[in-house]
């Protein structure tokens, strides 16, 4: 995955199973009720879950002036 181009969903979720996360990664695609307005949140999408790490992966759509670059976050 080349993060200097455009943001594809298809993309990144090819990278998240094939060289990032471990064989566990469950792959869904569910938008979800965001239950806290941000100023710039347009939509929250779950893209999977895995359980050995105990990681759940989103999408965030925004509205922000600011590049749409993926971001990795681990909380």
């Amino acid at each position: 995955m080349e993060f200097n181009r455009a943001y594809s969903r298809d993309e990144f979720l090819s990278f998240l199973r094939v060289n990032f996360l471990p064989e566990d990664f469950k792959q869904e695609t569910n938008d979800i009720d965001n239950p806290i307005n941000f100023k710039y949140t347009q939509q929250v999408t779950r893209l999977g879950e895995c359980e050995s790490l105990g990681l759940i992966v989103y999408e965030v759509r925004h509205s922000s002036k600011h590049r749409n670059n993926p971001k990795i976050r681990i909380d």
